[in-house]
């Protein structure tokens, strides 16, 4: 017995439902572990917690930051945000990433973080 669905209906369907439901679990998940994510400073560390599905916490005395930088991408610049890497020892950089440092990512007024974490690591 035909339920007069075409032949071609379920490549459709499976083909909508990936092209629009991966983009928007990815950007849920995202969304979630932004409003996780947070950066307390203190006078001698720098301690960070994010995760939605899975947690990572770090803690970087200010003594042991080899290197700062910062970085503003396109979008970035567009909304006055900006990425700051702090990268340990260890860390080294992978593609723009501080490996066991800490980015801090999508910051207002980036430059002005930037100085204050550089004041704290000189001392």
């Amino acid at each position: 017995m035909k339920l007069g669905i075409p032949e071609w209906a379920p490549f459709v369907f499976f083909g909508a439902l990936f092209f629009f439901g991966v983009p928007a679990l990815v950007y849920i998940f995202k969304k979630k572990t932004y409003e996780k994510t947070e950066y307390r400073f203190f006078k001698d560390r720098l301690e960070y917690s994010e995760g939605f599905l899975t947690a990572q916490d770090k803690t970087i005395k200010y003594d042991k930051i080899t290197e700062t930088s910062m970085r503003r991408g396109v979008v970035q610049k567009r909304f006055g945000l900006g990425t700051i890497f702090l990268a340990t020892p260890a860390s080294g950089y992978q593609q723009s990433r501080a490996g066991s440092g800490i980015r801090i990512k999508d910051v207002e007024q980036p430059e002005k973080l930037y100085a204050q974490i550089e004041g704290l690591i000189g001392k």
